[in-house]
């Protein structure tokens, strides 16, 4: 399910199986998807905490979980390069949908179980 836009974004986070993520990810997937009209977000770790209601280390341990394969499931962000020394940190959501993303990442298939 390619991304296009913000609602394509959202409506990709809530067809995400239940067992696939945790709440707290759950919830940092769907701050990003603030910044994500293009399935591309750009936001700063302590504004996606204020935007989900926790706490930074929850954050940044939410970002690290779902940047990786877990048992069950592909990683569902792809860390991004900063586009400056100093700018905020950029996520690709749903990166096996993208014809650019490296062959590394496991494409995105949502097989509900």
């Amino acid at each position: 399910m390619p991304i296009r836009s913000r609602q394509s974004v959202t409506s990709w986070i809530t067809e995400l199986p239940a067992a696939w993520t945790t709440q707290a990810e759950r919830l940092v997937l769907y701050a990003l998807a603030f910044d994500a009209p293009e399935g591309i977000a750009s936001c700063g770790q302590l504004v996606l905490a204020q935007r989900a209601g926790l706490g930074v280390p929850q954050v940044r341990a939410a970002l690290d979980s779902l940047c990786a394969p877990a048992a069950r499931r592909p990683p569902l962000l792809e860390r991004l390069p900063r586009t400056s020394a100093r700018g905020p940190d950029r996520y690709r959501l749903a990166p096996g949908n993208d014809r650019t993303t490296s062959a590394r990442l496991l494409p995105l298939t949502l097989d509900r179980e």
